[in-house]
């Protein structure tokens, strides 16, 4: 995500929740989920490869920050904590298109009342038309197309911002 952008996503966020419990699915090299613990959120930071794991880990020490690192697949993934934040920024699309909705049902499931998702995924993935019946019962607060300034990138992404409402 270019700086700029990577900027509104998280303006956007903290304008909507100054404080909370954070999953961060797919969480890669931890960037998003160290930036949100600096600002005081509890953050759980999920990914299938151990290597971002270990990388989030060592991020999280030297920024002195807590982040509670999840070596787990999305897929497989269930826990009795509730959300009032999930992050999932580049991840949906690399999942079986069988497991989209019922993953992302299961992520709204753990989701408090008033709790806020943070989708982006590419559009062969899921259509906005396809985002808005997933969510249906939410408030969408952000749905907008956009395309990576990634040369080798040629596919347009959603990006998708929605708040539990019941």
């Amino acid at each position: 995500m270019e700086s700029s952008e990577y900027n509104r996503v998280m303006d956007t966020l903290l304008s909507l929740k100054r404080t909370g419990k954070v999953l961060d699915v797919g969480c890669g090299n931890g960037a998003d989920s160290v930036f949100l613990a600096k600002q005081g959120f509890d953050v759980s930071a999920l990914d299938i490869s151990q290597t971002s794991v270990f990388e989030v880990f060592n991020r999280s020490r030297a920024a002195n920050v807590s982040v509670r690192t999840l070596l787990e697949d999305i897929c497989k993934f269930r826990t009795r904590e509730r959300f009032d934040i999930v992050l999932c920024i580049g991840v949906i699309h690399f999942l079986p298109s069988s497991l989209v909705n019922s993953v992302l049902t299961y992520l709204q499931r753990i989701t408090r009342k008033g709790g806020i998702h943070i989708l982006e995924v590419k559009t062969s993935c899921l259509t906005a038309r396809q985002l808005k019946k997933v969510y249906s019962g939410w408030k969408i607060l952000v749905l907008k197309e956009f395309a990576p300034r990634k040369p080798f990138e040629s596919r347009s992404f959603l990006r998708f911002i929605a708040r539990k409402i019941s």
